[in-house]
């Protein structure tokens, strides 16, 4: 690729320009919507396996739990691997696991132990690919276009969000789980095939680059001399600690309170990607007024009226039913 210009090329999009980052920015967008649709059918799954809330609770926390562990590690294999064939190897991984989801359950022999398992690996792979996937932008774009295409892989994640829980939903209860699981692994070879094509220019040895545990100690020294990055991480640790119990719950909530089935458990999941997007795009006047951090306060008392609304059914079509005692109150939208 030419040397480029420091200056933004006009419009949001412009980094889709690039041919090779336009391939892998849609290559994501179906992988991720994959991966979406295998979360929502191993978390409904559950529910059909145990009724206990801590073995539901259990799928949605599996997955986050090793991006805790595995972050910085994942950060330097980026930096001393070659990035292309390691987003190969993990996505090969992930795929073998989906395969693995599909086969039990087709046999019928799928369990809670299986599903945390095979959820649990794939929290690995996303930890590990986080860190690439953030690594090769500079490499896919002109240097003034790489803002731009940071804010376009965040709206490719928001798009699939939108996406992939509801069509995960509609898939799971018309075919079942089998059918639901292989549509993941379909979405590999997208994101595969891409990365193949891909002819990601190789470079030499550089005498500057350090080794795995030299590389891990100064992540380390910097996570913790970065006064910034610690306001960021205890946002963010208040926030999910708080907000991840709504997610967890929520096919218990779905299934139990609200009656309904997997194709309307997609439905609050899809609206959080479409809230997502909504809110990506209202991020950029609000930055201006309110400077970089301004927009998370005002963010949050519009979501709290929600935690407070009573729950309510999906449309049956039908005669309205008899009154009965309210209910408790539903999840707080997100």
């Amino acid at each position: 690729m030419a040397e480029a210009p420091n200056t933004p090329r006009a419009g949001a999009f412009a980094p889709l320009r690039e041919k090779v980052f336009a391939v892998l920015w849609v290559a994501t967008i179906i992988g991720n919507i994959g991966t979406f649709v295998r979360d929502v059918a191993s978390s409904w799954l559950v529910t059909d396996l145990s009724a206990a809330p801590a073995a539901v609770a259990l799928i949605p926390a599996a997955s986050p739990f090793p991006i805790f562990r595995l972050a910085i590690p994942a950060g330097v294999l980026s930096d001393i691997l070659d990035r292309r064939k390691f987003l190969i190897a993990i996505q090969l991984i992930l795929a073998s696991a989906s395969l693995c989801l599909l086969a039990l359950s087709a046999t019928g022999l799928q369990t809670v132990t299986s599903l945390v398992a095979f959820t649990f690996v794939g929290g690995i792979g996303a930890a590990l690919m986080a860190p690439t996937w953030q690594a090769i932008v500079p490499e896919l774009v002109t240097k003034g276009d790489v803002k731009g295409a940071i804010a376009l892989n965040s709206l490719g994640i928001n798009i699939s969000r939108a996406i992939g829980p509801a069509l995960g939903g509609v898939l799971l209860a018309s075919f079942g789980a089998a059918v639901t699981y292989g549509v993941d692994v379909i979405s590999y070879v997208f994101v595969v095939s891409a990365l193949l094509w891909w002819r990601r220019k190789t470079e030499g040895e550089d005498a500057l680059s350090e080794r795995f545990f030299g590389a891990f100690r100064a992540g380390l020294r910097y996570a913790r001399s970065s006064r910034d990055l610690h306001v960021v991480l205890v946002r963010a640790a208040v926030f999910f600690a708080f907000s991840s119990a709504v997610w967890a719950l929520l096919p218990l909530v779905a299934r139990n309170l609200l009656g309904g089935t997997a194709g309307f458990y997609g439905v609050p999941l899809g609206a959080g990607g479409a809230g997502a997007i909504g809110g990506a795009l209202l991020m950029p006047p609000l930055r201006t007024p309110l400077g970089v951090g301004g927009p998370v306060l005002p963010a949050g008392p519009p979501a709290a009226p929600g935690g407070a609304a009573p729950p309510c059914p999906p449309p049956t079509g039908g005669p309205p039913a008899a009154a009965s005692p309210p209910g408790p109150p539903g999840p707080p939208p997100r």
